[in-house]
């Protein structure tokens, strides 16, 4: 076969997507001797006597705002957000099993934000009805003090696309305390660790900036989720099948 864009040089869609500038991350796949089930055995030995990788970045394209207009989107909401903020693709691994493609958007002077559609019930990425803020944070000691103007103006922005696939979207607060047990897997991002800023004080800070209410819809470690009222799109896609969450939007006292 001959290897082309047009067939993603041969590689595996599911990992990247070298056609879409959006889906372009890097490629990396767990050989397929370590994902056959069949194998256990070998995958237990192999564990056992070779060792992990350290966690590292592959780093892929960098696409600037003022390019948003070249190549092929996969999903029209990715360039939405380009025409206004660059965005950084690439790739964290973990291990020799697991890796994560990451977009980061370029928020302005030191602030980034990871945004996409979730799915909450199995916590996998989907692209239609619920917009996710995912991880916000600052590479930098000294930022101006204005990071949640930025994400108010980052939604308002992106609740003015035309056919927009998000009809709400959420958020959970997540505090110094929780990065530490369960966020070990970020820190290769090199973000700002913030110890004073505990869940309790994120809470106050997306309610007054995003108007974040909680939700009835509970997480695996038993928080809910936040509701972030200020997106209010102005057109959004037709959908023939309800709301999947009923509980995301039920809020609670």
């Amino acid at each position: 076969m001959l290897l082309t864009p047009e067939n993603n040089f041969g590689f595996d869609t599911s990992v990247c997507d070298w056609r879409y500038r959006d889906t372009s991350w890097p490629y990396f796949q767990t050989p397929s001797l370590l994902r056959d089930p069949r194998n256990r055995d070998i995958i237990e030995l192999l564990e056992q006597q070779i060792s992990q990788p350290k966690e590292f970045i592959i780093s892929g394209p960098y696409h600037s705002k003022k390019d948003s207009n070249q190549g092929e989107w996969k999903y029209p909401y990715m360039q939405w957000i380009n025409n206004r903020y660059d965005l950084k693709l690439f790739r964290i691994v973990h291990s020799w099993t697991e890796s994560y493609p990451f977009t980061a958007i370029n928020l302005g002077d030191g602030y980034w934000l990871e945004v996409d559609g979730f799915n909450p019930a199995d916590e996998t990425r989907i692209h239609e009805r619920a917009l996710y803020l995912a991880f916000f944070w600052t590479d930098r000691d000294e930022v101006p003090a204005d990071g949640g103007l930025r994400l108010r103006k980052f939604l308002e922005y992106f609740a003015t696309m035309p056919d927009n696939p998000f009809e709400h979207c959420f958020l959970r607060p997540t505090g110094d305390e929780i990065l530490e047990e369960y966020g070990a897997h970020l820190k290769i991002l090199g973000y700002t660790r913030r110890p004073k800023h505990k869940t309790g004080r994120l809470v106050n800070f997306y309610k007054y900036w995003l108007n974040a209410k909680p939700t009835k819809y509970i997480d695996g470690m038993g928080k809910p989720f936040y509701r972030a009222e200020c997106y209010k799109p102005i057109s959004v896609l037709k959908y023939k099948d309800p709301w999947p969450w009923p509980e995301l939007l039920v809020t609670s006292s």
